[in-house]
């Protein structure tokens, strides 16, 4: 659906994590492990971690994670909303379409601070809810588009792309995810609209 400038987005976002040698990051609601992996070729020397709590799709993630050379990123099974890592273990967070889906964004970010260093930061790829001039517009759009198109690609896909329409109208505006950083304890919160702001990277550093 993004025409592959999904790969470019996760670059930029690990871009933002500003990892040095031996610094652990975590990759959270990574999936198959596609964010992870640009993490540690961005980073070869820092330790990465692929954390989520679906056991069939980190199944699915060796394949992908074998392709690097050099330290490749490790897998485990762990909640974003319980994270099984020690304060302050982490100089980084990442997350690529995840905070959306979980069952609390606050959680997770929460969360995400509480694993991170004073210092560290976190770097998040999303869709956010259309606000302000056109929103209704942008929703309807939104509504209509993605269905059609995956529909007319395989209609057995049709349904996972309602869903994510749904899931995004039901998410945060970027101004209440600003908000929601710096109410947990984030700081120097830059914002990255790619493509017309379809997709956003937020960067933050935990205070």
């Amino acid at each position: 659906m993004s025409v592959g400038f999904d790969r470019l987005w996760r670059r930029r976002t690990a871009g933002l994590l500003a990892l040095q040698p031996g610094d652990l990051a975590a990759d959270l609601c990574g999936g198959t492990g596609d964010l992870a992996l640009t993490v540690q070729r961005q980073y070869p020397h820092a330790r990465v971690l692929l954390i989520d709590f679906a056991q069939e799709m980190l199944q699915r993630a060796p394949p992908k994670l074998e392709k690097t050379a050099g330290r490749r990123p490790r897998a485990i099974a762990g909640d974003a909303c319980r994270l099984p890592l020690a304060d302050g273990s982490c100089a980084g967070v990442a997350a690529a379409f995840g905070f959306r889906n979980l069952r609390s964004a606050r959680a997770g970010l929460e969360e995400a601070r509480r694993v991170l260093k004073p210092g560290g930061r976190l770097a998040m790829l999303e869709f956010f809810r259309p606000t302000g001039l056109f929103s209704r517009a942008k929703s309807a759009g939104l509504l209509a588009f993605p269905p059609t198109i995956a529909w007319l690609v395989s209609p057995r896909r049709a349904p996972a792309y309602r869903y994510l329409v749904r899931s995004i109208l039901r998410f945060l505006s970027l101004d209440e995810m600003r908000a929601l950083l710096d109410e947990i304890g984030f700081t120097d919160v830059t914002v990255h609209p790619q493509i017309l702001g379809i997709a956003t990277i937020m960067g933050a550093t935990r205070r």
